[in-house]
């Protein structure tokens, strides 16, 4: 029988777990909608207020009206909302799901507006390698919006100077990634250009900071509101 557990990222693991578990289980917020077509499963439903039920990976999705496809793309969206809702501002700190993909959000350009915070997450910044690597094994990255690479960014190298990051530490050694906040020399920047290692820069970088509310199981969420 699936153990729904296996499929979540929100709790607390090493790397090499979360990436198992994305590859075995995406979420539907990762997958374009053809591929999201290709792999789901519709049911007909008969004597039911609605018209589809949606079965994706051995799970229900819910319900849906309208033609096959139709039903399809709603569930589509609802899941890709979800998970920009997730993301932006005012959402319930107990709430977390992977960030979509930019390929899977791009199909809804309105959400754009609706969720600017998680949209920005997206495609709003620029990454970069912190190099060289300060210690074996370890990587760190930084990244900058547009209005940070036009007023600091040129001006920065040129001049030699640097200012505080977040910065997204990576210790594949240790099989983890932590955020925190550290200086860094412009020049030591070295822009990524990898549109995969991009992507998995994005992703990575929000589930880092995900919400401690999240990490916990829940028999340590009961413990502690014990």
């Amino acid at each position: 029988m699936d153990n729904p557990s296996l499929r979540e990222t929100a709790q607390e693991m090493g790397l090499a777990e979360r990436a198992r578990r994305l590859k075995e289980f995406a979420p539907v917020q990762h997958l374009s909608l053809l591929d999201f077509v290709r792999q789901a499963e519709v049911v007909k439903l008969i004597g039911h207020g609605r018209g589809w039920e949606v079965m994706y990976a051995g799970r229900s999705l819910g319900f849906a009206d309208g033609s096959q496809s139709q039903a399809l793309l709603q569930v589509h969206r609802r899941e890709v909302n979800n998970a920009l809702y997730a993301h932006d501002a005012g959402a319930f700190e107990w709430i977390w799901v992977e960030l979509p993909t930019a390929t899977a959000a791009e199909l809804y350009p309105d959400m754009r507006e609706i969720f600017p915070i998680a949209s920005k997450k997206l495609s709003g910044y620029c990454y970069f390698e912190v190099v060289p690597p300060v210690v074996a094994g370890q990587s760190r990255y930084v990244r900058m919006d547009a209005q940070e690479m036009k007023d600091q960014y040129a001006s920065g190298c040129a001049e030699g100077g640097g200012r505080m990051f977040e910065v997204l530490l990576v210790n594949k050694d240790e099989d983890r990634a932590t955020l925190s906040r550290a200086a860094a020399p412009f020049n030591s920047l070295r822009r990524m250009v990898d549109a995969a290692q991009v992507r998995e820069l994005i992703s990575l970088w929000a589930w880092v900071g995900r919400p401690q509310a999240v990490r916990l199981t829940q028999r340590e969420r009961e413990r502690q509101s014990g």
